[in-house]
């Protein structure tokens, strides 16, 4: 069981890798569903300002220990909009460093992927393949539509994430069921 394993694990985090490659470099997904604000000049400055580290932001966000007079005005401002959620990156981006966590990120998914297949066995290649697709789109319903529901995440950024996870796991699927036996 090893074996398998620990082949599966590093043909699958290659595949996993260069179809995010394909998927995020090649074809304009971001281009098209991450969406420019008409003023970034001038909203920039505002939120390296009020970033107070590199993270996730909320606005409305209720403060630290608050009060019930603070929460019924952040519940006010949240019923009348807008709402934003903001992934922050205060430091400059180190793209060979990304590209390497990425890679690591990849071999722990084709770890618990080749595993999984181990553990299920499905008879056929298109068995554990769409074996895989299945548990892609169970992530993306755990993950993506929650975020398209409660922070209003685009539609169209949340279909790109389930384009990106049933394409990429369904062809590591193909991959890893060549090493894992029946």
């Amino acid at each position: 069981m090893n074996k398998p394993l620990l082949l599966g694990t590093v043909l699958g985090a290659i595949v996993l890798f260069f179809w995010g490659f394909f998927y995020h470099g090649v074809l304009p997904v971001a281009e098209q569903t991450l969406h420019p604000f008409s003023n970034e000049e001038q909203i920039t400055p505002l939120i390296v300002a009020g970033a107070t580290r590199s993270g996730t932001y909320l606005i409305p966000n209720y403060p630290s220990g608050a009060t019930a007079e603070q929460k019924k005005a952040v519940e006010e401002r949240v019923a009348k909009g807008p709402t934003v959620v903001a992934a922050v990156r205060l430091e400059s981006f180190n793209f060979g460093q990304t590209l390497v966590v990425q890679f690591v990120i990849n071999l722990l998914t084709a770890f618990l992927l080749t595993w999984l297949l181990l553990v299920a066995r499905p008879a056929t290649l298109a068995g554990r393949s769409g074996f895989l697709v299945i548990v892609a789109m169970a992530g993306w319903a755990a993950r993506s539509l929650p975020s398209w529901n409660w922070y209003s995440f685009g539609i169209d950024y949340t279909i790109s994430e389930l384009v990106d996870l049933v394409v990429g796991f369904g062809l590591t699927g193909l991959v890893i069921g060549k090493v894992v036996p029946k």
